[in-house]
């Protein structure tokens, strides 16, 4: 929680990210948060740095984990791991964020409420190779599809009418990215190992060479 709402004291972030990470791995990758601080756990290892540790916590296919209850036949969340209680509850639901979010980057500008200004940034981690996602926001529909052929990125986006959008496209520089609609398309800035761009409403196929890009867990 103080990592999560900014309370832990600048001196000590680190050393108290590190703590987390470590218990993380010293419970094999598991969750051991309730309702309220497991979201937060997949934003703050994301956010830090570890998306692909936050993927590790998502996928789990053995106890206690959300693909283990999969394993089981579930169709809807259950209310408990070990299947007591009710099988149509959806306080564990709050993870479908981080979904959106991490994998398929489609973020709300907290300057421009309600998606009038969208930002596209994925953060491709771990064995993931392709995400597909769209979201019907009042403005129409926001997609995001992405896939990773070898050192190749693929990524369609849609931007509804009357939005724009700054899209963080994974590459070393502008050099390795090539947009299908060139028209409407600014490069802003190259901001780590993503090329970043402003871009008008409308869809469009992106591909860049992701060659020498840091991807946590690949």
């Amino acid at each position: 929680f103080p990592l999560a709402f900014g309370m832990t004291p600048e001196e000590q972030v680190d050393g108290v990210f590190a703590s987390l990470v470590d218990n993380v791995e010293k419970n094999g990758g598991h969750l051991d948060t309730g309702i309220l601080a497991t979201p937060l756990l997949l934003e703050v290892l994301t956010d830090r740095g570890r998306p692909d540790l936050a993927f590790t916590i998502m996928n789990q296919r053995d106890f206690p984990g959300f693909h283990y209850i999969l394993g089981k036949g579930a169709t809807t969340l259950w209310e408990e791991w070990d299947g007591r209680g009710s099988h149509s509850h959806p306080m564990y639901g709050s993870v479908i964020r981080w979904f959106f979010k991490a994998l398929a980057g489609i973020q709300p500008d907290p300057a421009q409420p309600g998606f009038k200004h969208i930002l596209f940034k994925p953060m491709p981690c771990g064995k993931v190779t392709f995400v597909k996602a769209h979201f019907h926001s009042l403005y129409g529909r926001i997609r995001s599809d992405w896939q990773i052929d070898q050192n190749q990125f693929f990524w369609d986006i849609e931007i509804p009418a009357n939005t724009t959008a700054t899209v963080y496209v994974p590459a070393l520089d502008q050099a390795h990215v090539t947009f299908s609609i060139v028209k409407g398309i600014e490069f802003i800035r190259q901001e780590g190992g993503r090329a970043v761009y402003a871009v008008g409403s409308g869809a469009y196929q992106i591909r860049s060479d992701i060659s020498g890009v840091f991807m946590p867990g690949r």
